[in-house]
């Protein structure tokens, strides 16, 4: 599939000079391409993948609604055919298979060519594709919005709060219920055990909305019951909100509180999910682990594990990654870990190290520490870029005026003078005698000497 490179100031694909796209076989020349892109103009330039359009997707997605999968939101046919807003083609929205309370829709041509639906709020998703009369006043379009986001959950989601406290019934929420990192199955991490069955029987239980249909949750948060507070709220936020909050619930710290110990004696650590909020513990007893704001054990990775690494200076952020010696400038460097140094520099092989793309220069097409380049290559007039290979200085004019070529120009648009060993310009008028190549001036110049003598 061939690429395109796209300049991600401009949001535009990059042309030749006479205004046709340009494209490219494969990855890895379009990626060296964007690479000189972004050197040469400082302005970020990245390859995509060409996506070939064609309508098939849209019959797919069309039939679903033909075949009941998806169902049309009853508010929004009536507020279109009501007039009061107009919504752009081959959006497909839906009402969420995932969570009834919000809407799935198409969001561009690639992602409907490749089968993936965007879910969004009701409100989110008006106030990005609505198109309203524009003599409508900002409070009414708020008003209409409101209206259908009312019209949505009383049709579509009507709720209760229903409690998890054991660890089989958090661990199931979790695995069957609004996408993140500690969502998915227990094969998906690197812990023994799924990582939050730490949540079991502790100081903390999970309040959640389940949808009997689909038989998964549409929303789930962390509680303290007699604290009454509550955490990150993931799925259906405004109407857990707004029942949490019915119930004397606000949203808290859980400094603290207390967690299952589970040891993993294949790792050798803690057994810890992604931490929202305070992300330290301390060990309480024997049984429990304590939410430490100043607690020394880190659950601050998606593993499944307790975070047991280095400090990397770049992401200031504890990693198990390996580290890098990482170059901000010539005489400047941190450490650093793997994903900092790939995503923010580049392994120059002439200072053998990484260095940050702030310094990146190329040479040869090839990206170095610019330090190195100036350093160690030569600027070339002729390709106005620097090099590494042998260069020559060649006269270009019969003035004398000299400008440095690289080896291959001078080979390939340059000659030596036979009467002096100097470089000249093809541009330069040249005699052959006996067999051997002069500038013109030189062969003037000896013959007036002969005469002179």
């Amino acid at each position: 599939m061939p690429f395109q490179i796209l300049n991600l100031a401009t949001d535009q694909f990059v042309q030749s000079e006479s205004g046709e796209f340009l494209f490219f076989e494969d990855g890895a020349t379009a990626f060296a391409f964007a690479q000189l892109e972004t050197t040469k103009s400082g302005i970020k330039h990245q390859p995509r993948r060409v996506i070939k359009n064609d309508d098939s997707w849209k019959l797919r997605e069309q039939a679903r609604f033909e075949s009941g999968h998806y169902i049309a939101p009853q508010w929004l046919i009536a507020k279109l055919n009501g007039g009061w807003f107009k919504i752009p083609e081959n959006l497909f929205i839906h009402v969420s298979k995932l969570d009834p309370a919000k809407i799935a829709f198409t969001q561009n041509i690639e992602k409907g060519v490749a089968d993936i639906q965007t879910q969004i709020r009701v409100g989110a998703f008006l106030e990005q594709y609505a198109i309203f009369n524009g003599d409508l006043s900002q409070q009414t379009k708020n008003n209409i919005i409101q209206d259908c986001v009312n019209e949505h959950s009383t049709m579509y989601a009507p709720q209760e709060i229903l409690i998890a406290r054991t660890a089989n019934e958090i661990q199931r929420m979790y695995e069957n219920g609004p996408n993140s990192c500690m969502a998915h199955t227990s094969g998906s991490y690197s812990s023994f055990c799924h990582p939050v069955r730490v949540y079991g029987d502790s100081d903390l239980c999970l309040y959640y909305f389940w949808n009997d249909e689909t038989q998964r949750a549409t929303a789930r948060v962390l509680v303290n019951e007699s604290k009454q507070i509550f955490g990150r709220i993931y799925g259906d936020v405004g109407r857990m909100e707004k029942l949490l909050a019915e119930k004397g619930f606000v949203n808290g710290s859980f400094h603290g509180l207390k967690i299952r110990k589970i040891y993993d004696p294949y790792e050798n650590c803690f057994v810890l999910p992604y931490l929202d909020g305070i992300q330290t513990l301390s060990e309480f007893d024997s049984d429990y682990l304590m939410i430490d704001r100043n607690g020394s054990i880190h659950a601050s990775q998606t593993n499944g594990l307790q975070l047991v690494g280095e400090f990397c200076d770049s992401c200031e952020e504890i990693t198990n990654e390996t580290m890098h010696e990482f170059y901000l400038s010539r005489n400047r460097s941190i450490t650093a870990c793997e994903t900092c140094v790939r995503e923010n520099g580049f392994y120059c092989h002439g200072v053998d190290a990484y260095v940050s793309d702030s310094h990146g220069a190329i040479c040869d097409g090839e990206t170095y520490a610019d330090w190195y380049v100036e350093d160690n290559a030569t600027y070339c007039e002729h390709d106005n870029q620097f090099t590494f290979v042998e260069c020559f200085t060649v006269i270009i004019s019969d003035d004398g005026h000299c400008e440095t070529w690289n080896r291959d120009a001078a080979h390939d648009l340059a000659f030596r003078c036979a009467s002096n060993g100097d470089w000249y310009s093809n541009d330069i008028d040249q005699v052959e005698i006996d067999g051997k190549i002069y500038a013109a001036c030189n062969v003037t110049e000896t013959n007036e000497n002969k005469d002179s003598q």
